[in-house]
C-alpha cells in the first residue's frame, strides 16, 4: 500500500518543483527584460533632453543673431534719417530704412 502512495507522491512532488523552477526562470527572464526596457527608456531620454537644450540654445542664438540684425538695420536708418538734407529725404530713408526692416512695411 506504502508503495502505491509513495510513487504518485513523487511525480507530485517532482511536477510541483519543475513548476517552481519554471516560474522562478520565467520571472527572472521578464525582469532582466524588464530592466533592459527601463535602461532603453532612460537612454532615450536623456537624448531627447540633450537634444531638447541644443536646440533651445540654437533657437536663442538665432534670436539674438536675428535681433542684431534688426538693430544695425535700425541704426543704419537713424543715420540716414539723422544725416538727410531736407524732410523729403528724411522720409524717404526712414520708409527704406522700414522696408529693409520688414517687407510689412515696403507699400
Amino acid at each position: 500500500m506504502a508503495e502505491i502512495i509513495r510513487k504518485p507522491l513523487a511525480w507530485l512532488i517532482g511536477a510541483v518543483l519543475i513548476a517552481t523552477a519554471l516560474l522562478w526562470l520565467s520571472n527572472l527572464m521578464s525582469t532582466a527584460r524588464r530592466t533592459e526596457l527601463t535602461a532603453r527608456v532612460e537612454s532615450n531620454r536623456g537624448d531627447a533632453a540633450v537634444r531638447s537644450g541644443a536646440d533651445a540654445a540654437n533657437t536663442i542664438g538665432n534670436r539674438s543673431a536675428a535681433e542684431h540684425s534688426i538693430d544695425k538695420e535700425v541704426t543704419h536708418a537713424q543715420d540716414r534719417i539723422r544725416t538727410a538734407p531736407d524732410t523729403g529725404a528724411a522720409d524717404g530713408a526712414a520708409r527704406s530704412g522700414l522696408c529693409g526692416i520688414s517687407a510689412d512695411y515696403c507699400h
